[in-house]
């Protein structure tokens, strides 16, 4: 699979799943739900990361610099579920999380 057709279902992965992400039911709701969020971005960084440092003059291309751009619009979408999860410290030994 190229990584284009990847970056295609892990786009529709993640619409789909936005709203109730798949994760463990022993993880709080927002907690569980930004870990999910960076599980997706870490799927979709590691191959960029690798192709951007193994062959930059691809993403010159009309197809590269397409796939830049999908790439940027998932990650941004990723970003904005884990950024609506605000940690904020409420004592030592935990956290509480909630959504702003």
């Amino acid at each position: 699979m190229s990584y284009s057709n990847e970056l295609g279902v892990i786009r529709k992965q993640f619409d789909q799943l936005r709203r109730r992400p798949l994760m463990d039911y022993s993880y709080p709701r927002y907690a569980g739900a930004a870990l999910w969020a960076l599980q997706f971005q870490r799927r979709l960084k590691a191959p960029m990361l690798l192709l951007m440092k193994a062959a930059p003059y691809l993403l010159e291309t009309i197809e590269g610099s397409e796939i830049f751009a999908q790439y940027n619009q998932i990650i941004s979408s990723i970003e904005q579920v884990r950024s609506s999860c605000q940690i904020t410290q409420e004592a030592p030994l935990y956290f509480v999380v909630h959504m702003t």
